[in-house]
């Protein structure tokens, strides 16, 4: 598997203590493949670490050129240690462990897959007294995901796992070994990406915290989407619309606290024709709603599931496409 398919890029860091200079580069990749799947599932931990944030870092590794023939090694890249070296600014590692798996035929070379648990340390709370540990993990899961090279969070809640990547689902199951798992809600789908290049970061479903969304179709408007969420610290870099998609529920609901069919009107609102026949109360609220936040609609034919904690909600475009 080929690193993050990006077009070289020059970005700054200035989350979490990261250096003003900071600078990478991403060289350009094409992976071309037939299907990815995947499931989130929502889970309670065990008892001695429920309290903790659970981060699960993939790391692409690319095979050795060196050798004729069927390539069976594999070059692990620094990312591992980039990863370890900023969480080690900011967080105690309670608990880290490779992600268990299992062969499987059909999925060829796999990231590098661990997972941890942590806690935001002392010295990190006093010097971001208004952050909560969600927010520091925001940040946290966002920052590998635009500065670290060759790495990126797909899994970073305390009661819910992602599992994904590319292949089957079938086999996706297989190589996470999931009928060793119990959950109270599973979340799960198959895709054909078709205005994205598919891979392991981009599968489904798209987890942050404890948010995993699964869609199908297109977001039109995920250029500003995007655009607004940078405005509030989200940044998009893992190349797939479902991650506007994922952000905009974790702003509005957890930091925003709007109420989840208010959310709903937000990101699928009426038409300002439907809006003007309304009753004086809904149509002020669905104007204010639409005004407020009309860089948070979502245009195009989609259909969504959203799964967290509180259960499960579907959505879908206005014009019902999907």
């Amino acid at each position: 598997v080929a690193p993050r398919p990006v077009g070289l890029q020059e970005r700054h860091a200035a989350e979490l203590g990261a250096p003003d200079d900071e600078r990478i580069f991403q060289q350009a990749a094409l992976l071309q493949v037939l299907e990815q799947g995947g499931c989130g599932l929502i889970q309670d931990l065990a008892v001695d670490i429920v309290l903790f944030l659970e981060l699960r870092v993939a790391v692409p590794i690319q095979p050795s050129t060196a050798g004729v023939g069927p390539v069976e090694q594999f070059d692990e890249p620094h990312a591992p240690k980039k990863v370890r070296a900023y969480l080690d600014r900011n967080w105690v590692i309670v608990r880290e462990e490779p992600i268990p798996t299992a062969h499987a035929d059909n999925i060829s070379a796999p990231p590098l897959l661990r997972r941890c648990f942590v806690q935001p340390k002392p010295r990190t709370r006093d010097r971001l007294p208004d952050e909560t540990d969600d927010d520091l993990m925001v940040k946290t899961a966002l920052h590998i995901n635009r500065f670290i090279d060759g790495a990126f969070v797909f899994s970073s809640g305390k009661n819910m796992g992602i599992f994904k990547g590319v292949g089957y689902p079938e086999d996706i199951g297989v190589f996470f070994r999931l009928d060793e798992y119990e959950a109270h809600l599973w979340l799960a789908h198959g895709r054909f990406p078709t205005n994205t290049t598919g891979w392991w970061g981009g599968a489904h479903p798209f987890g942050l915290l404890d948010w995993a969304v699964v869609h199908n179709g297109e977001i039109s408007s995920y250029g500003i989407n995007r655009r607004y969420l940078e405005n509030f610290g989200y940044y998009c870099s893992l190349h797939t619309d479902t991650e506007v998609i994922t952000y905009l529920f974790d702003l509005l609901i957890r930091k925003q606290g709007l109420p989840l069919e208010a959310v709903c009107r937000v990101l699928a609102p009426p038409f300002w024709s439907e809006i003007a026949t309304m009753d004086a109360p809904d149509r002020a609220l669905a104007r204010t709603l639409r005004i407020v936040y009309g860089g948070a609609l979502l245009n195009g034919p989609f259909s969504i599931l959203v799964g967290s904690t509180d259960g499960m909600v579907a959505l879908n475009d206005r014009t019902k496409l999907r």
